[in-house]
């Protein structure tokens, strides 16, 4: 009986031997799911100013720095080159993304000595990257690599601010828009198949600096401000975020 329990079980494990070294194809037409987290921050730079008399010292500058943070979900879809042990790629990939934070802060304003609150909000809606790839093979199912390439996202950005601390005359300048950048990042995968494959990437983006949300108030009390009075405030957004993104790729 043991014999042939012994006997079934060798040919099992013949069965589900491993592929041989050149059975495993990396160069081609490969495509994916994958699976996100991210954090980021969101370095807002926001001006308050008076643009009824012209003067230039009549203005607030306040900087937050809101967290981001968030998971997703996505597809990607790529192709690889081989040459020896080199491996060379080009990969396209979009993600949802639930990434958001905010900050709140009271800032003081020369205009009479006035406080202001001010409350910014960031939100990543999705995210699209177009990268190469360069990196090696350190086994016949294993590879690791860099990325490097550009990345453009949908950010919607809200600023909240109350002159003199009166709600009856808040604003909220908003915006909805793309916002683009780079993203580098490192990434390894390894084959259990010659067609099924699981990959782990970390990644950093950068969509730089832009001047939106422009918001203007017509009446502004407290300090000197009277009646009449037209202020407005404007918004520098600057948002960096780090994704840590797990996925499976099947190689067509």
């Amino acid at each position: 009986m043991k014999i042939y329990s012994s006997m079934i079980l060798m040919a099992l494990l013949l069965t589900v031997s491993p592929l041989k070294a050149e059975e495993y194809q990396w160069q081609g037409l490969y495509g994916g799911i994958h699976l996100n987290q991210s954090w980021g921050v969101n370095q807002d730079k926001i001006r308050g100013y008076e643009i009824s008399d012209g003067d230039p010292t009549s203005q607030v500058w306040t900087t937050d720095s809101p967290n981001l943070s968030g998971s997703g979900v996505g597809l990607h879809l790529g192709y690889h080159w081989i040459h020896h042990q080199c491996l060379m790629g080009l990969e396209a990939s979009f993600s949802s993304s639930d990434q958001n934070g905010h900050e709140a802060t009271v800032a003081g304003n020369s205009v009479g000595g006035a406080r202001n609150a001010i409350n910014t909000s960031a939100r990543i809606h999705y995210d699209t990257k177009l990268l190469a790839k360069f990196g090696t093979l350190i086994s016949p199912q294993h590879s690791i690599y860099a990325l490097a390439g550009l990345s453009a996202a949908q950010v919607k950005t809200k600023f909240d601010y109350t002159p003199s601390l009166n709600a009856a005359y808040e604003t909220h300048p908003s915006s909805n828009d793309t916002e683009t950048g780079w993203t580098i990042g490192l990434g390894t995968e390894y084959k259990f198949t010659d067609k099924l494959s699981l990959r782990a990437e970390a990644l950093y983006t950068d969509l730089g600096k832009s001047k939106r949300l422009q918001g203007k108030e017509t009446l502004v009390p407290g300090g000197t401000a009277t009646p009449g009075d037209a202020y407005a405030i404007n918004g520098q957004v600057d948002l960096k975020y780090s994704t840590l993104q797990l996925g499976i790729n099947y190689q067509f």
